[in-house]
């Protein structure tokens, strides 16, 4: 879920006149929930490393990190044939609504 959380709307949108933050609460926020992401399935390919005693690596967020520009390219992909070549992060809606826009 994180991957595809971090993608999600998290760009801050304040009131012009006043400032005041207009996201924030859940009811102005896109809550990501499990049945928003399509069915993952894992596979393991275990490999040791050769510079390690105990042939461990270490892995930290490696995985959630390049997860994040695939996802941005699959849009991007998606949209193509509209004539998209290029998206900002976050994926918004109002981001993706006016890409498609601005490329007819």
């Amino acid at each position: 879920m994180l991957p595809y959380d971090s993608e999600r709307p998290h760009d801050p949108s304040y009131d012009q006149k006043t400032g005041q933050p207009l996201s924030a609460t859940f009811m102005d926020y896109i809550m990501p929930r499990a049945g928003l992401v399509p069915d993952i399935r894992g596979v393991e390919h275990p490999t040791t490393s050769k510079l390690s005693p105990l042939g461990v690596k270490g892995v930290g967020e490696s995985g959630c990190t390049a997860s994040i520009p695939s996802l941005v390219d699959a849009a991007i992909d998606a949209l193509r044939p509209l004539g998209v070549q290029k998206l900002d992060m976050p994926l918004t809606p109002s981001r993706l609504w006016h890409a498609m826009c601005e490329a007819k």
